[in-house]
Formats: structure tokens, C-alpha cells, sequence
């Protein structure tokens, strides 16, 4: 009668409350766990060569990376986005540049003007000249890469890239491992050319606290890829795999995940990191695509290797004979990579490897030859000749 009309009604408010102080313990724990973001600071004014403010280069050094706003101008970065998913979109090209990666279609020097620009932009390398100390660096890896969003975590194979296990990029980039955090020899940098909005892909990154950071204890050997341990690409494929065969290594790693903070990007955001910094790529929200630059400079050491085919090779037009895009001709042209070259100045010029103003390599005959073969295409030699006369007779005095 009216008192079991009572009783359930009684049992279905408290089913309730109980409910609601669940989902209020669920949301406090999410809360909790959910991994700081990281806004990006702002660059120095776009007059100045030098990029980074004083704390963002203490950032680099001490923490591992730096984001910054503001590196590019606003009107290149977009132009180098549109340009890069035109070729993105190109069906000639099907799926292979959507995945990940570009398939060799964006890497420097491309057919993208604009992203070519963006990769030795003055304010970019004079970024990576005060993190590095030095104007003697080269670039040894420049590529757009797009990555598109999947929906289930099931059937990932060990190599997939939707989502990261936590890593630094030593590995496949240098011969050993790093020196002491002290001595940083590479830097490496992101360029995002879309919004984390409404795609996330924040990539993740673990800061180091200090000089007696456990999480960066010597030497960094806890990962997939490293010694023994084989190299597997899928967050939950890794673990798994460490779990069962490396216990210590697989609990160690727990911690980087749970230190994980996440790189709150917008587009024309520039991450400069280090290959000793343990980070990781996270996943595109489904059917989302998401453009960034990936580029690596480095001290002039052999042991950290090329990723990039070299600039030379990218003479000819030989990128637009292999894509069968040459445009149609009467007869044949000096490449745009070559007249792309010649307009650079020579600070930009060095760090493809070009001898800078100065160096050894300069006397008369290497100066002749330049002239024949880059000063009749409009370089300027001025700065290579007044430095190897000014040279030559300190020499002579």
C-alpha cells in the first residue's frame, strides 16, 4: 500500500545520493590525476633575432624543454599549413601521408616554399643558437608529419604511433647516449601547425627537477629500444611487455606517467626539447588529422646521425622528377632548391653545412669554384671573400 510507496521511493532517493557521491569521488580522482598543461610563454619581440627570453632558456637547460609563442610570424606559419596539406589531402598520394609521417613529400628541403622558410627562419635558428651557445650547429632532421586519429585501442600492433610509450629520442639519432644534462649537444623542435583544441595530441612531457631527479638518474636506459630490451612503440604493447620480462624498469616508468605533463599547443606553438628529456606523442582525437614540424640541430659531432636526406641531394629538381611532378617544360631549369640556397644568408647557409665566412675550408680555389657554381645564380661571396683577404693578410702582417 502507501508505506511500500514510501519505502521505494525512501530506497530510490538514497540509490541516488549514493550515485551522485560516486560520481563526485570519480570526477575528484580524475581531477586529481588529470595532468597539468603547459601554456606555451611568449617570445621575445619579432625585431629580435634571439627568440627565447632568459626563463625559457633556463627552462630548456634545467626542465628539458621550453614551449614558446611567437617564434614565426602568424602569416608564414599559415601559409606553410595550407601548403602542407594540400599535400596532405592529395590523393595521388592515398593514405600514406595521413598516418604519420609524410612519406618524404615534407622533408627538407620540399616543395613547400613556405615550409622551407619556416625551417631556417632567423628567429628559429637564433632560438636554437642561444640554447646551444654556439653559432656552429647544423640541421640534421626537417620534416612535416600529419597524424590521423584512430578510435579504438584495439588491434594496435607493437609499432603503432597513435600512442607513445614514454621515451627520449636518443636512441635512434645518436650512436651512444647524451653527455651529462650540462653539456646538451642536440635541439629539438616541434612546430604545431594546428590547435590542441578540438584534436588534442598534446604531446606529453616529464620535467626534470633538478640535478638528483630519480626520473633522470644515469644512464637513461629504462626504454624500449634500449640495450636488450626491444624497441615497441604502443604505450600499452611496451608495458605489458616490461610488466612481464623487466618488473623493475616497467614500475620505474609508472612514475613518468604519472609526473606527465601535457603541452597545451595552438597553432605557430614551438616546443624546443632535448633527445634527453623522456616525452611522448598521445593520440588524435578519431578522424582528426593534426600537422606538426619535427626538426633536430645539432653540435658538429659524427656521432649523432642524419635523419634527413642530405641538402645536396634535393638538387635538380629531383624531388619533383621522383613524384612525377615535374611541371611541364620546353627545356630544362635550374631547381627552386638551388635558387632557395643562393638567397639564404650565410648563417642560414651554415647550418646545412656550408662552410661559414671564415673557415678553413675558404682560400682562393674553393672561393673560385663557389663563384662558378653558386655566384653566377645570384649568391652573394662578399662575406667568404672579405673574411679569407682579412685572413690571409693578418697572416701575411
Amino acid at each position: 500500500g502507501a508505506g511500500l510507496v514510501i519505502f521505494w521511493s525512501r530506497f530510490g532517493y538514497f540509490l541516488e545520493q549514493v550515485w551522485l557521491f560516486s560520481q563526485s569521488i570519480f570526477l575528484a580522482e580524475m581531477a586529481e590525476n588529470k595532468p597539468t598543461l603547459l601554456s606555451p610563454c611568449q617570445a621575445e619581440t619579432k625585431g629580435s633575432r634571439l627568440a627565447l627570453t632568459d626563463g625559457s632558456v633556463t627552462d630548456w637547460k634545467e626542465r628539458g624543454f621550453c614551449l614558446v609563442n611567437g617564434v614565426h610570424e602568424d602569416e608564414l606559419i599559415l601559409k606553410a599549413r595550407s601548403e602542407c596539406y594540400e599535400v596532405v589531402n592529395d590523393s595521388y598520394f592515398g593514405n600514406e601521408t595521413k598516418v604519420f609521417g609524410s612519406a618524404g613529400k615534407l622533408e627538407f628541403p620540399s616543395l613547400c616554399p613556405s615550409l622551407n622558410e619556416l625551417f631556417v627562419h632567423p628567429r628559429l635558428l637564433g632560438s636554437v643558437e642561444q640554447l646551444l651557445g654556439t653559432e656552429r650547429f647544423i640541421i640534421c632532421q626537417g620534416d612535416a608529419w600529419a597524424k590521423t586519429g584512430v578510435g579504438s585501442s584495439s588491434g594496435r600492433d607493437y609499432f603503432s604511433n597513435t600512442e607513445q610509450r614514454m621515451h627520449m629520442d636518443f636512441p635512434n639519432h645518436d650512436l651512444n647516449h647524451p653527455p651529462p644534462f650540462d653539456s646538451p649537444e642536440v635541439v629539438a623542435v616541434i612546430i604545431y601547425l594546428d590547435d590542441s583544441e578540438g584534436k588534442d595530441g598534446r604531446t606529453g612531457l616529464v620535467p626534470r627537477e633538478g640535478a638528483d631527479d630519480s626520473l633522470y638518474s644515469w644512464p637513461y636506459d629504462a626504454m624500449p629500444g634500449f640495450g636488450e630490451i626491444p624497441w615497441i612503440n604502443d604505450r600499452e604493447q611496451a608495458e605489458s611487455y616490461l610488466e612481464q620480462n623487466h618488473p623493475d624498469i616497467f614500475k620505474f616508468r609508472q612514475k613518468l606517467y604519472e609526473r606527465e605533463q601535457l603541452a597545451n599547443y595552438t597553432t605557430g606553438t614551438v616546443l624546443f626539447y632535448r633527445h634527453d628529456v623522456w616525452h611522448r606523442g598521445r593520440p588524435i582525437l578519431p578522424d582528426k588529422t593534426r600537422l606538426v614540424c619535427n626538426l633536430v640541430f645539432k653540435k658538429c659531432t659524427p656521432r649523432i646521425n642524419h635523419w634527413s636526406t642530405g641538402f645536396a641531394r634535393q638538387f635538380y629538381n629531383i624531388k619533383a622528377i621522383l613524384n612525377r611532378i615535374q611541371p611541364q617544360m620546353k627545356l630544362p631549369r635550374v631547381g627552386s632548391v638551388e635558387h632557395f640556397f643562393v638567397k639564404l644568408s650565410p648563417f642560414q647557409r651554415s647550418i646545412l653545412g656550408f662552410p661559414p665566412p671564415g673557415d678553413e675550408y675558404w682560400n682562393e680555389k674553393t672561393l673560385l669554384a663557389a663563384k662558378r657554381r653558386w655566384g653566377v645564380l645570384g649568391m652573394d661571396l662578399t662575406p667568404y671573400d672579405d673574411a679569407f683577404y682579412q685572413t690571409t693578410k693578418k697572416a701575411r702582417n
